[in-house]
């Protein structure tokens, strides 16, 4: 089975906010879904500069294979995760994508 990555972008549009939005992302979100059984990695990208129709924010969680990141999905540590950006966040953002990608390997 090929390592897979789940993608997730977003905009942030509550510039008064965004260091809290960033610094719960970076420091609460990620440690928290880094304990997941399975996940291999996470790292978080700002865009550098504006173009139209792109996410400001892209984050990339790295699993060994499709079937981890579906438990992963299904886990109650994702679903503690789910529900704080639900309550705390999700009406700050907007444009939000996700995808899941496997390697193409030779």
């Amino acid at each position: 089975m090929s390592k897979v990555l789940w993608l997730v972008s977003m905009n942030f549009n509550q510039p008064e906010k965004e260091a809290e939005f960033n610094h719960w992302y970076n420091n609460i979100h990620l440690p928290e879904v880094l304990t997941s059984p399975g996940i291999v990695g996470a790292t978080r990208y700002r865009a550098t500069r504006e173009v139209a129709g792109q996410r400001r924010y892209l984050s990339v969680y790295e699993f060994p294979n499709q079937e981890v990141l579906e438990a992963f999905n299904a886990s109650p540590s994702m679903a503690s995760a789910r529900k704080d950006f639900q309550t705390n966040w999700r009406h700050y953002t907007s444009d939000f994508l996700s995808w899941w990608f496997e390697v193409i390997e030779p």
